[in-house]
């Protein structure tokens, strides 16, 4: 009879102190799963922006093939100018102030053309930056859950 009550006692401990390891488990997996779709939302947020931000690369590599074109046709204009202006009589001249407007205006157009390409290329780095450190964390979230649920499973299988 005493036999049976050691084990009744030794068995009533190992459930008390499994039942204790489950509730723990249970929290864990509970807190990893949430974890997760707190980092799919953040990456889906993330993915997004990223969509966003290829959408507007390629609005500016747009404008910037269009300004391309008209620098183009500009150059070409002034080419035509001074063909015009060598084939005039030495006295006449041609609008000087014209040309150099359209030089400044294309010397401006050829900044403002760098410096976009100069943003969309750091916003692109930063942008993969980021984009492959959210993945980092939700392959880490999605591991610790992993092994959170088979720790559950393996509190689970001893139970029964």
């Amino acid at each position: 009879m005493a036999d049976l009550t050691v084990k009744y006692q030794r068995l009533a401990h190992e459930y008390a102190k499994l039942k204790a390891q489950n509730q723990v488990l249970k929290k864990s997996v509970i807190e990893s799963q949430a974890t997760a779709t707190d980092m799919q939302d953040l990456l889906q947020s993330k993915e997004q922006a990223i969509r966003r931000s290829q959408q507007e690369i390629e609005s500016t590599n747009f404008r910037s093939q269009q300004m391309q074109r008209r620098v183009e046709l500009l150059q070409l204009e002034l080419d035509q100018l001074n063909r015009v202006k060598r084939g005039k009589v030495p006295g006449e001249t041609s609008n000087p102030p014209v040309n150099s407007v359209l030089d400044e205006d294309l010397n401006n157009k050829i900044i403002e053309n760098e410096m976009l390409h100069k943003k969309v290329q750091e916003f692109d780095m930063k942008t993969k930056q980021l984009e492959e450190s959210l993945n980092e964390r939700v392959e880490v979230a999605l591991h610790e859950a992993r092994v959170a649920t088979e720790g559950l499973e393996g509190v689970t299988t001893s139970y029964n």
